[in-house]
């Protein structure tokens, strides 16, 4: 067992964040068109993914 200042989990969010953020710079953020109800529309499938991979991975 190799000894660490952090935590596989830590490093793992980092890591995860980290290739989030160069995506995103390097993609460039999309134009949010669309109407109100679909701007809502995708927050709400977006919250629904969160929560659905959240409880599949828990287990």
């Amino acid at each position: 067992m190799a000894l660490s200042p952090v935590s596989s989990d830590v490093a793992g969010l980092f890591l995860g964040a980290n290739v989030a953020y160069l995506l995103i710079t390097r993609k460039r953020i999309p134009d949010n068109t669309g109407s109100p109800t679909q701007r809502a529309t995708r927050v709400f499938i977006a919250l629904l993914l969160l929560g659905v991979s959240s409880l599949i991975l828990d287990f």
